[in-house]
């Protein structure tokens, strides 16, 4: 089934976001974004809606939608949610996932994306090999949130995180996990 035209103005926006492109503390309008799709405003005022769900996006009536700020509170709120949501990749993907799908995480460490895009990248594609989209869709969010605030991991232990899931050592591969998680911080 093709990707509905909100949908795809959604990605589009959601990227450009997360990626830097649509800078914190610049108005976006819905005749902006049609115009730049070269769509009516409906789809884009549905895709947009979606973000000021998500938190991605505030609205300010008569002015447009400016990119959330993320508090340090309300980071250290989606560390904790990460801490615990990725326990549990642990444990499913001990249970469920192969050693090939493990040493598939391997491939997101070397991607042409800076920075944090590579960790965003790792952490989705792994909640990915867990195999339950319910926990995935969470992460990916729980992510988004992160890539949109442009965060800049200092280091990360994801060759120790890839080798203790080969070893299904849920201890370790936890240890190194929240050794990951709490190093992340800096803004780009």
């Amino acid at each position: 089934m093709p990707e509905k035209l909100h949908e795809q103005i959604y990605n589009a926006i959601k990227k450009d976001v997360e990626d830097g492109v649509i800078k914190r503390n610049t108005f976006i309008s819905e005749a902006q974004i049609a115009e730049k799709f070269g769509v009516s405003k409906g789809p884009v005022k549905v895709a947009l809606k979606r973000m000021c769900d998500e938190y991605f996006l505030i609205l300010y009536p008569s002015k447009g939608y400016m990119v959330r700020l993320i508090t340090t509170e309300e980071f250290e709120q989606i560390q904790q949610l990460r801490l615990c949501y990725e326990q549990i990749s642990v444990k499913l993907t001990i249970a469920n996932a192969s050693d090939a799908e493990i040493l598939s995480l391997k491939d997101t460490l070397h991607e042409n994306n800076p920075g944090y895009n590579n960790n965003a990248l790792f952490h989705t594609r792994w909640a990915e090999i867990t195999h339950s989209e319910y926990h995935y869709d969470t992460i990916k969010t729980l992510m988004g949130f992160q890539k949109a605030m442009r965060l800049r991991p200092e280091a990360n232990n994801h060759e120790n995180i890839i080798s203790a899931l080969l070893e299904r050592n849920e201890s370790k591969a936890t240890q190194m996990l929240m050794d990951d998680i709490l190093k992340t911080g800096e803004q780009l």
